[in-house]
């Protein structure tokens, strides 16, 4: 459920965690600041760096994923969603073609 998912990605030493997640209503909590390392990414690599979690931004999309029927984005989230990508790349400088999903730096492990 959301508020367990929540409750685990904003404890520390849980080795599991998220600067952000979006919830299906809009709503953005953030569990990490910025310029602390997350968990979010879990074994991962890309681009010839092999820890992700130590160099990226990780925002988690509340949804049941694949396993459970993958339900349709509702249209606040990814609203909420672009806006929050769009925040973290001006303030951080990164471009477009570094946004990447966990089937980029994990594909092995993530669809």
């Amino acid at each position: 459920d959301v508020e367990g998912a929540i409750a685990q990605l904003c404890t520390a030493g849980t080795e599991v965690s998220a600067h952000y997640i979006v919830l299906e209503d809009g709503r953005i909590v953030q569990c990490v600041p910025e310029s602390m390392r997350a968990w979010h990414a879990g074994v991962s690599a890309w681009a010839g760096e092999d820890d992700i979690n130590s160099c990226s931004i990780g925002v988690e999309i509340v949804n049941r994923g694949h396993d459970w029927g993958y339900p349709d984005f509702p249209l606040r989230q990814i609203a909420a969603v672009i806006a929050l990508c769009r925040g973290i790349m001006l303030r951080r400088k990164v471009p477009s073609h570094r946004v990447l999903g966990h089937s980029d730096v994990a594909p092995g492990r993530k669809k």
